[in-house]
């Protein structure tokens, strides 16, 4: 990515044991504005509803975005079928 509040340290990827992703998001982060926003957001069909993508976002949220002092986060998905 070519962006200056890009940072890889913050794509969060879920892999199998067999390294297939699974699923994945990435955290932007505003320092001066202590927003956070959390996008794209996916995860494969056969993985859904089991709580991957939960704890994913979660982890983002209770471990990233505490250590940054982010005060608020947008989480920017669409629904797929």
């Amino acid at each position: 990515m070519n962006s200056p509040s890009y940072r890889d340290a913050l794509d969060l990827v879920v892999e199998t044991d067999n390294a297939e992703i699974i699923a994945y998001c990435t955290l932007w982060d505003d320092p001066v504005s202590k927003i956070a926003i959390l996008e794209p957001v996916a995860c494969v069909r056969e993985y859904r509803r089991k709580g991957i993508m939960k704890s994913t976002l979660l982890y983002g949220m209770n471990t990233e975005c505490l250590v940054m002092s982010i005060m608020f986060v947008y989480l920017n998905c669409q629904f797929m079928k």
